[in-house]
C-alpha cells in the first residue's frame, strides 16, 4: 500500500482523500474496521510526507457531514437502540456517533 499511496503522491492534480464509505450490500469484505483503519493509516503517516498522505475521512451518519480522521478523533463508545457506536469529536468539540463494525 506504501508504493500506491506515493504514486499517488507524486501524480500531478490527484484528489488527495481517502474516504471512508458506509457499507452497501455485499461490501462488508472490503471494510476495515474504524481503528484497524487509523492504526493503518497512522501507520503510512511515518511512511509517507504530509503533503503525499491523503486526508482520512468519514461521512458521517445524522447529517453531520464529512469529517477529516486522526489518531484520537475517537472520544468514547456506547450503545444506542440501534447498537454499539463510537463518539467521534469534530475540530468544534461536536460529538458525533458513528456506527462500531
Amino acid at each position: 500500500m506504501e508504493i500506491q499511496v506515493k504514486k499517488i503522491a507524486a501524480a500531478p492534480d490527484v484528489l488527495r482523500v481517502t474516504h471512508r464509505r458506509r457499507g452497501k450490500p455485499g461490501t462488508a469484505h472490503f471494510r476495515l474496521p474504524l481503528k484497524q483503519g487509523l492504526a493503518l493509516y497512522a501507520e503510512l503517516g511515518k511512511l509517507i510526507s504530509g503533503l503525499g498522505l491523503p486526508a482520512y475521512a468519514v461521512d458521517l451518519p445524522g447529517g453531520g457531514g464529512k469529517i477529516r480522521l486522526y489518531e484520537n478523533i475517537i472520544a468514547g463508545e456506547k450503545m444506542t437502540a440501534a447498537g454499539a457506536v463510537y463518539l467521534l469529536k469534530d475540530g468544534s468539540g461536536n460529538l458525533w456517533e458513528y456506527p462500531v463494525e
